[in-house]
């Protein structure tokens, strides 16, 4: 059970993470982009 339990942790660890990146890699993209063009 506690297996279980360690694991929804870890899905929704996994989840959180990858929206902090997508979301740091959209406000580098958006500050990068004036300097690009």
């Amino acid at each position: 059970m506690s297996q279980l339990n360690s694991k929804a942790g870890r899905t929704m660890f996994i989840q959180d993470l990858c929206g902090g990146l997508s979301l740091v890699v959209l406000v580098v993209a958006a500050f990068h982009l004036p300097l690009l063009t």
